[in-house]
């Protein structure tokens, strides 16, 4: 991998990352209340590094902000934080713009690809994407008829971009053993969702009890398979399941 974003490119499914839209009139200045970088400093189409602290100092989280305007601005927190910065802004927000203001955690709708190292402009070139625009800018365009946001944001000491997909997932692969919510946790808040729970969850996991089989399928995973597992069955699995949800859709 250090090899590959060193000397020519990575690509790397980082949609586990939060993505939240802060909007309406007023959304950048009240942004700019409860963050520690001002937004002012750079211009529409472009994105910032900063902090959401509490009020003692500490940090909540760091995330990248992408401004399109004044009131229409995209955040990149980190995964296990997103609840938590979703509900400081809300409530941070909420209090300060008299209402016009609104933050939607769209991390379930997204999906988020990062092409890191040298040839990465090369790469999505090939695939018709622009790659001319500067470091820490974005632009929005599609691929395959879907939204993408291209940003120049490489963060392997190379270039590199990042692309916010706005299209949900076909397909989830949820391991069990995670900090924080275990997997059986996600999948029931996964199906109790409606943005979520159409979409097939195939759990892979070091558990082989039958028990936590049970437990998987009890939670509303579709399938189940325990590590270690033979590459070819689990590639047959996925294109069972998707051939099923595409039958449904």
């Amino acid at each position: 991998e250090h090899t590959a974003v060193r000397g020519g490119v990575g690509v790397f499914d980082v949609s586990h990352m939060g993505k939240v839209r802060v909007h309406g009139p007023g959304a950048l200045a009240a942004l700019n209340r409860v963050l520690t970088n001002d937004l002012g400093r750079i211009g529409d189409s472009a994105a910032q590094y900063t902090l959401l602290c509490r009020d003692d100092g500490g940090v909540i989280d760091d995330m990248i902000v992408y401004r399109w305007r004044d009131d229409e601005l995209f955040i990149v927190p980190n995964a296990a934080n997103t609840a938590t910065v979703v509900d400081v802004l809300t409530r941070a927000i909420a209090g300060s713009s008299g209402g016009g203001v609104r933050v939607d955690d769209l991390s379930a709708a997204h999906g988020i690809i990062a092409v890191q190292g040298p040839r990465s402009a090369e790469v999505l070139a090939s695939m018709g994407l622009p790659v001319e625009h500067a470091y820490m800018t974005m632009v929005a365009t599609t691929f395959r008829d879907a939204p993408v946001i291209v940003c120049r944001s490489g963060y392997t000491g190379e270039r590199g971009y990042e692309m916010a997909v706005d299209s949900p997932p076909d397909l989830i692969l949820l391991d069990i053993m995670l900090p924080g919510l275990d997997g059986f946790q996600v999948c029931e808040k996964l199906k109790a969702t409606a943005m979520t729970k159409h979409i097939p969850v195939l759990m892979i996991t070091a558990l082989q009890e039958l028990e936590d089989k049970i437990r998987g399928l009890r939670a509303g995973a579709e399938d189940f398979i325990s590590k270690p597992f033979n590459r070819a069955e689990l590639q047959a699995r996925v294109r069972s399941l998707l051939r099923m949800k595409f039958l449904q859709e």
